[in-house]
C-alpha cells in the first residue's frame, strides 16, 4: 500500500507506475487543517480522471472527532473511491457511524449499494483489546491495520526497528480477524474430535483448507474487494469463479478424507463401550443423557436455524443474536437459575475464563491511562 497526500496533484496523478496494490489517498495527517477543501477538490477529480490501472483507491477520512469527517465521505464515494479507511477507530460505533454516512452517500451519488468497502486503523491499546468487536461490526469491513507509530506512541515506548514491541498487537489483530470462522466452529467440533481420539492439529488442517475456498462467497472479503476494484457487480463476479469454488470445496472434502482415513489408521474412533466404562465415563455419559431434551429437538432445530438466519439477513451485531438465541434455549430446555447456571459452565467455562481475562486487562489499560493523566497533572502543578 503507497501513502499519499491527496492535496498534492504531483504524487497523486501516477503512482500506478510503481504498480502498488492499493493507494492511500490521505485527507488526514498530511492534509494542514486550513487546506482541507482543496484536498478535497483534488481527490475527487484524481478519482474521476485518473486510471489508476486496477490499483485499489483507498481514501483515509479525517477523524470522527473532527468537523471534516462526513465531507470526506461524500467526497471520496462521490468520486468513486474503493474504500474508506476510519483513522483512530475506538470501537465498533464508529464502523456503524461511518457505515451509515457511506450508505447515504451511495444513494445521493448513484453508487451501487456495498461497493464502498470499509477499513479500521488501530492506533491505542484500548483499540486493540476492542479489536473483535470492530471486526464484527459491519459486513463492509474487509480489513484492520495496526498503525505502529500511534501504537508506541501511546504505550509510551519507542520503534526498535524489530518489531517486537508491535507483536502483542498483531498477534491480536490476526487473532480478531479469523476469530469469527475458529470461534463457531473449534468449540464446536473440538469436543468431538477428542472423543474420537482426533488430533486437534486434524481439526486445524480441515478448517483452514475451507477457510480459503468459503471466502470466495459474495459476502467473503476478497470477493468484495475484487468486485469492488472491477467495477463489476458482486454477484456477476461470483458466479464467474462458482466453478473454480466448487473444484475447491471438492478438493477440501478429499483432503478431509484424506486426513480421516490417516487418523483411522492411528485409532481414531474405535471406542467401544467397553474401554469407555473402563475409562470411567459412565457418569458422563448418564449427564448427557440427563440433559438431553428429546421432546424438545424440533423447537431447538427452529431455533438454531431462526439465529443462522438471523445472522445472515438481520443487520444488527451478531452477539446481540447469540445471546437472544441462548436466553431463549436455556429458559426453554432448562429450568430453574441453578441448572442454567450449571450449563452455562459446562459448556461456556474457557470462554468465561478467556472474558474475565480480557475485562482484566481493560481495567488495568483504564488504571495505566488514569496514572497517566495523575502524572501530567502533577508533572504540570510541579512546573
Amino acid at each position: 500500500m503507497m501513502f499519499l497526500n491527496a492535496q498534492k496533484p504531483g504524487l497523486i496523478k501516477d503512482p500506478y507506475i510503481y504498480k502498488p496494490d492499493s493507494i492511500m489517498l490521505d485527507l488526514e495527517d498530511a492534509v494542514a487543517e486550513n487546506q482541507k477543501d482543496a484536498a478535497r477538490f483534488s481527490l475527487f477529480h484524481a478519482l474521476r480522471t485518473i486510471n489508476y490501472r486496477g490499483c485499489e483507491r483507498v481514501v483515509r477520512i479525517n477523524g470522527l472527532d473532527s468537523p471534516y469527517w462526513k465531507e470526506d465521505i461524500r467526497c471520496a464515494v462521490a468520486g468513486g473511491c474503493d474504500s474508506i479507511r476510519i483513522p483512530k477507530t475506538e470501537s465498533a460505533k464508529d464502523v456503524y457511524i461511518v457505515k451509515k454516512e457511506i450508505i447515504q452517500a451511495e444513494k445521493d451519488f448513484g453508487r451501487p449499494e456495498g461497493s464502498v468497502l470499509i477499513m479500521a486503523a488501530i492506533e491505542s491499546a484500548r483499540d486493540v483489546m476492542r479489536a473483535l468487536d470492530i471486526c464484527e461490526a459491519s459486513e463492509r469491513l474487509f480489513g484492520i491495520a495496526l498503525s505502529g507509530g500511534d501504537y508506541t506512541k501511546d504505550l509510551q515506548t519507542h520503534i526498535t526497528g524489530t518489531g517486537l514491541e508491535l507483536m502483542g498487537a498483531r498477534q491480536n489483530l490476526v487473532i480478531a480477524a479469523g476469530a469469527a470462522t475458529f470461534l463457531i466452529t473449534v468449540p464446536a467440533m473440538l469436543p468431538v474430535y477428542k472423543k474420537l481420539k482426533i488430533r486437534s492439529t486434524t481439526l486445524l488442517l480441515i478448517c483452514v483448507t475451507s477457510m480459503g475456498v468459503m471466502n470466495l462467497l459474495p459476502w467473503g472479503g476478497p470477493t468484495m474487494r475484487a468486485a469492488t476494484v472491477l467495477g463489476i457487480e458482486l454477484n456477476q463476479l461470483w458466479l464467474q469463479i462458482l466453478p473454480m469454488q466448487v473444484v475447491g470445496i471438492i478438493i477440501a472434502l478429499a483432503t478431509a478424507v484424506f486426513w480421516g482415513i490417516v487418523e483411522k489408521k492411528r485409532g481414531a474412533g474405535a471406542v467401544t463401550d467397553v474401554e469407555i466404562t473402563a475409562g470411567g465415563n459412565v457418569e458422563e455419559q448418564t449427564e448427557a443423557r440427563e440433559y438431553a431434551r428429546s421432546k424438545l429437538f424440533w423447537f431447538n432445530l427452529i431455533l438454531t436455524l431462526a439465529v443462522i438466519i438471523c445472522l445472515i439477513f438481520v443487520k444488527v451485531p451478531s452477539y446481540y443474536v447469540f445471546m437472544l438465541g441462548c436466553a431463549i434455549a436455556l429458559l426453554v430446555n432448562f429450568r430453574g437459575a441453578s441448572l442454567q447456571n450449571k450449563i452455562i459452565k459446562s459448556h461456556a467455562g474457557l470462554v468465561i475464563m478467556m472474558s474475565s481475562t480480557i475485562l482484566c486487562a481493560g481495567v488495568f489499560l483504564g488504571i495505566r491511562n488514569g496514572e497517566n493523566r495523575n502524572h501530567e497533572q502533577y508533572g504540570n502543578c510541579t512546573c
